[in-house]
C-alpha cells in the first residue's frame, strides 16, 4: 500500500489573519520540503488564490485538493472541496453572492490579497 502525506488545511495570504509570506510559491516549497504530495487550499470563503497554486504544485508533481473553509453564520467552520476548477467557480459565485459584505480592517484581518506565480 502506498503512504501519501498530506496537509489538507492550508491558507495563503487571502485569509484573514493569514500572514503576507503564505504565498503560492512559499506554499509549494514549504510542502516539498516536507515532502507532502497532496495540500488542501482552503482559504476562508475565498477559492481565489487555488487556481495558481494548483497550477504551479502540478508542475512538481503536488497534488492539490481545490477547495475553501466556509464560515457559517452561527460560525462555525466548514472544510468544503471541489473536484475541478469550473465546479470551484460555481462555488465562489455562490460564496460571493451570500457573503457579508464587511469592508476589510488590515489591521485586525490582516491584507486578504491574492498573488500570482512571482508572488506579486
Amino acid at each position: 500500500m502506498k503512504l501519501f502525506r498530506a496537509d489538507l488545511h492550508i491558507h495563503t495570504a487571502c485569509s484573514p489573519s493569514a500572514d503576507l509570506e503564505m504565498s503560492p510559491s512559499n506554499i509549494i516549497q514549504s510542502a516539498l520540503e516536507k515532502g507532502l504530495h497532496i495540500i488542501g487550499i482552503t482559504d476562508h470563503n475565498s477559492t481565489k488564490q487555488v487556481k495558481v497554486i494548483a497550477e504551479m504544485a502540478e508542475r512538481f508533481g503536488l497534488f492539490v485538493l481545490l477547495g475553501t473553509e466556509i464560515t457559517t453564520k452561527e460560525n462555525i467552520h466548514f472544510l468544503v472541496y471541489m473536484s475541478d476548477l469550473s465546479r470551484l467557480s460555481n462555488l465562489q459565485e455562490y460564496i460571493e453572492i451570500h457573503l457579508l459584505k464587511i469592508k476589510n480592517n488590515p489591521k485586525v484581518y490582516g491584507y486578504q490579497v491574492i498573488v500570482d506565480e512571482e508572488d506579486n
